[in-house]
């Protein structure tokens, strides 16, 4: 089973995303759940185009931060999930197979859960920096897996000498561009038609641009259809940090690259 999280569903992206299923549980906070469709027209206008197309299929409100348990799927203050055996969900046949290694794999914060099917041995050190620097600095292991952080100030000393490693937190060894007056980005408003954008994720091929030049969604003009990541989010781009860049034996990921285009492009090795 999985469980697949789509952020914002009416928008491009994550309308694409939720017209693959029929049936979804959508995630309502307690304080706007009387009026869930003026609080999504407030929060983003442009996005009320996919209003009636996401909502024209099997949807199940799962009501968060509820004061106490009310007769139909919620979480309550305490977290506390009430009610899951009315979720919904969808069989699905998956056209795509992963590789299974038994190699031995370390891995510390956050990183695409593919790599979980790929090294069903791999060690999660969570976000214990500590004790996953002592085995990363030995290096008896055939891949290590650097996730990303909600911790932007997070830096590493050592890098190893030998050993693999993919980084989805190109910050903690490259440090903020230094030049920031050409590195600097202003985050900019929906400038592309989001009808165009929806329907180049539904119908082109994975890496064909669907932003116009200074848009939002400029930002997944890459091969990957991945958002760049934190020199994106936090107003800043590295012009020389591609979506993957390899220096030395070490894969940095400026985005959720997943673990399968790291195998097609020979980034790595099951």
């Amino acid at each position: 089973m999985y469980i697949l999280e789509v952020t914002f569903p009416y928008n491009p992206i994550g309308a694409a995303y939720v017209d693959l299923f029929d049936n979804i549980n959508e995630v309502v906070s307690y304080e706007v759940k009387d009026n869930w469709e003026q609080f999504v027209r407030n929060a983003e206008p442009a996005s009320v185009t996919f209003w009636d197309q996401v909502n024209d299929r099997n949807i199940q409100r799962i009501v968060t931060k509820v004061p106490s348990k009310i007769d139909s799927p919620c979480v309550d203050t305490s977290f506390n999930l009430h009610h899951p055996e009315e979720l919904v969900f969808d069989t699905i046949n998956p056209k795509m197979s992963l590789p299974k290694s038994d190699k031995n794999v370390i891995a510390v914060g956050t990183f695409p859960g593919e790599f979980w099917d790929i090294f069903p041995q791999l060690k999660w050190y969570g976000y214990d920096y500590l004790n996953f620097m002592q085995d990363y600095r030995k290096e008896h292991y055939d891949l290590a897996i650097i996730g990303s952080s909600l911790d932007k100030s997070l830096k590493l000393l050592y890098k190893p000498t030998e050993a693999p490693v993919v980084c989805y937190n190109p910050l903690c060894y490259r440090g903020m561009p230094t030049n920031s007056s050409e590195c600097l980005r202003v985050r900019s408003s929906v400038k592309s038609d989001i009808s165009s954008v929806y329907q180049k994720i539904k119908g082109e091929i994975v890496g064909t641009p669907i932003g116009e030049k200074g848009c939002n969604y400029e930002a997944f003009n890459n091969q990957y259809w991945v958002p760049m990541n934190d020199m994106w989010w936090k107003g800043w781009k590295d012009p020389g940090m591609n979506v993957l860049t390899k220096e030395g034996n070490i894969t940095f990921c400026n985005g959720w690259v997943l673990p399968q285009y790291l195998i097609r492009e020979g980034y790595l090795e099951v």
